[in-house]
């Protein structure tokens, strides 16, 4: 039939095109449109197996190209190896190691290019997530961009004139401000594009072990772990190299990577049962001889988040910091060794952030135009509930210790620990009824609570916002005065005869604030914020199904017609799910007979062929927690409203006549579909 002819018909526009790709005797355009073209075939088959049976010849096809490419065509060469990668992982896997040692050189020689580093970083990410050649990362990777590491902290060491970082200052890019000499400005970007690279390889390289670990979070026996082990073998000098780093630089740049370094140095640590590590003393310690007391590996490490914890330093620094913390304490907590003033020391830190930031707010000030910063913070405190839940003891020494210390105390112990004045930490009081509204006797509870509540609705990412919820669902259901006395920010109220605002007008009340809110017990607002998740859920799946309807009636109107109508238009759309059913076989020909293969065809870059991943945006670690990456949150509402109408009717029902009508009407739909 039709359908067989075009597919017969396909099958031959892939093999000319990859026979194209390895012709050497055709010029270097052509081949290089060859290899374009073998993009697309690699993406929309990316699930089927009509392209297994080239790859080796598009892995060999590549290699022979990179060498004769110049920067300006080096990312069309590059282009059919990320859809490529993702197809087979074994034939990937054999021919990593000569790809990696090109793409390294590649990387090395271009690392100024910021476009062509990303695309080499999702490459170099795609082999690290791959079982068959993640040896081969650890043994060519890894090795080399250590080396640009130390040889750049030497070359520093020797010369500090060079070492422009006491105040963190950066130029226009973001690099360590150095440009005096031409091959030391391109170690500057070595250094930072190794650092960034190597917390993406070791990162994935955890993500590979995690795969075969339990939820628990400790290694299995029995079960192969792709761990470097020269790695392993040189820890007290890797570990040495990153605390350097993260004393000594203090920009953003540098700290991310560093500490996510540093965050996936400790999870392997985990994983082999080398935890230990941690509590022995840091013989490289330069300061060791100099301290009253010798310094253990996490002493070190608590320092490093105590130095940039601190008011002295920007708050954008918290979210660097913020995973590396919670994994620290995850491991602490596993292997019991998570002591009382460690945590104290940990909590008052944040808690003093988290006032820093606040502070910094005018009155009318809305909060939310800093949430990038409090994020962090507030998931955190979210991890510290979920992970204290399990352990009553721990559960009731956070909820107490919260409840205790007041803002003055926090104010204090800033002061304190950073030698600042108590005024740095102004406390909001104003006479209108603000959102974080303070006084110094207030708990710190309050606190987090008003900015926890406050913040919920805007975090970035569903995997904060999975901790944010299910943290804030074991808070509902402390039956504590506490608790259920505590007041935060409700509604803004909305003053309707308000008169319209023009320019003028608001110049004159900038200053003044206008924004006023209610206040409701915390139970009510958790709950109206569960009410609010679960309403836009049900919005967004209506959504898609009129959509999905819509693309139905579409398609039962006529086919000839549509397709007399796009070709017309001379246009056409490629839809890839359906792409690999025969009847899509004529509008695919139909785009690459036609010429639709230029950049206007929605492949504009390396980042368009699925580069990406399935991970959160907004958290990388998502992976890891495997309860909470495969829980589904939206199920999750629905199943803890019904929990609670079972097991705790009495609690839903005293929040439940707090609610709106439209609130109290969503919540008994689903407690009546059980």
């Amino acid at each position: 039939g039709i359908n067989a002819e075009y597919g017969e018909l396909l099958s031959g526009c892939i093999s000319h095109t990859i026979s194209n790709l390895n012709n050497t005797s055709l010029p270097l355009v052509l081949r290089i449109n060859a290899c374009r073209t073998s993009a697309r075939f690699c993406t929309w088959f990316k699930e089927s197996n009509e392209m297994i049976p080239f790859l080796p010849s598009i892995f060999q096809s590549i290699l022979s190209l990179l060498p004769q490419t110049s920067e300006d065509t080096i990312a069309l060469v590059l282009e059919p190896l990320i859809p490529a990668l993702k197809i087979n992982s074994e034939i990937a896997g054999q021919h990593s190691g000569p790809i990696l040692e090109t793409l390294i050189s590649i990387w090395v020689k271009y690392c100024h290019d910021q476009m062509l580093v990303d695309d080499l970083k999702t490459i170099f990410e795609l082999f690290s997530q791959n079982p068959h050649s993640i040896q081969f990362v650890q043994q060519l990777v890894v090795p080399h961009l250590i080396s640009v590491i130390r040889t750049f902290l030497l070359s520093n060491q020797q010369d500090p004139s060079k070492n422009d970082n006491d105040k963190g200052e950066t130029n226009g890019d973001g690099l360590i401000s150095n440009d005096r000499d031409e091959g030391v400005g391109k170690m500057s970007y070595l250094f930072e594009g190794s650092l960034d690279l190597l917390s993406t390889v070791l990162y994935n390289s955890v993500i590979v072990i995690s795969q075969n670990k339990k939820t628990s979070g400790q290694p299995q026996e029995g079960v192969q772990y792709y761990v470097n082990e020269e790695l392993l073998r040189q820890k007290e000098s890797f570990f040495s190299v990153l605390i350097h780093i993260l004393e000594i630089f203090p920009q953003e740049t540098i700290l991310d990577p560093a500490s996510s370094c540093l965050r996936s140095f400790l999870h392997m640590l985990q994983m082999t049962s080398s935890v230990p590590f941690l509590f022995e003393l840091h013989t490289s310690d330069p300061l060791q001889q100099q301290s009253l007391s010798p310094r253990t590996r996490l002493d070190r490490i608590c320092h490093i988040i105590q130095k940039y914890l601190s008011p002295t330093y920007d708050p954008i620094l918290t979210v660097c910091f913020g995973p590396l913390i919670s994994k620290l304490i995850e491991i602490l907590h596993l292997v019991g060794r998570l002591d009382e003033g460690f945590l104290k020391t940990i909590v008052n830190l944040l808690l003093g952030r988290l006032l820093e930031t606040s502070s910094e707010m005018s009155p009318g000030h809305d909060l939310l135009s800093t949430p990038y910063t409090l994020q962090p913070v507030v998931i955190i405190f979210g991890r510290l509930i979920l992970l204290f839940s399990k352990n009553t003891s721990l559960s009731i020494w956070i909820f107490n210790y919260l409840s205790s210390v007041t803002i003055s105390d926090l104010i204090q112990f800033s002061s304190s620990t950073f030698g600042l004045p108590p005024s740095t930490f102004s406390v909001m009081t104003s006479k209108y009824t603000n959102p974080l509204f303070l006084s110094p006797q207030d708990s710190a509870l309050s606190l987090l609570m008003k900015v926890w509540t406050k913040t919920h609705e805007d975090l970035r990412g569903i995997h904060n916002l999975k901790i944010s919820s299910m943290a804030l669902g074991k808070i509902f259901q402390i039956l504590d005065p506490r608790i259920t006395n505590l007041m935060v920010p409700g509604e803004l109220i909305v003053n309707v005869q308000e008169p319209r605002k023009t320019r003028g007008r608001k110049k004159v009340e900038r200053d003044e604030p206008t924004e006023q809110w209610t206040t409701i017990p915390l139970p009510v607002k958790i709950m109206k914020l569960f009410c609010h998740e679960i309403q836009s859920q049900i919005e967004d799946e209506k959504l898609k199904a009129a959509e999905k309807l819509k693309k139905q009636e579409n398609a039962q109107l006529g086919d000839e017609e549509n397709q007399d109508d796009d070709d017309d238009d001379g246009e056409w759309e490629l839809d890839e799910e359906e792409l690999v059913d025969n009847s899509q076989y004529s509008d695919l020909l139909s785009a690459l007979l036609g010429g639709g293969l230029g950049d206007d065809d929605g492949f504009g870059g390396l980042g368009d062929l699925g580069g990406g991943n399935d991970e959160d945006e907004f958290d990388k670690y998502s992976k890891e927690d495997t309860e909470l990456y495969e829980l589904n949150l939206e199920e999750w509402y629905r199943n803890y409203i019904r929990a609670l109408k079972n097991e705790n009717p009495s609690l839903l029902s005293s929040v439940i006549q707090h609610l709106h009508s439209n609130e109290q009407d969503l919540l008994k739909s689903l407690v009546e579909a059980l």
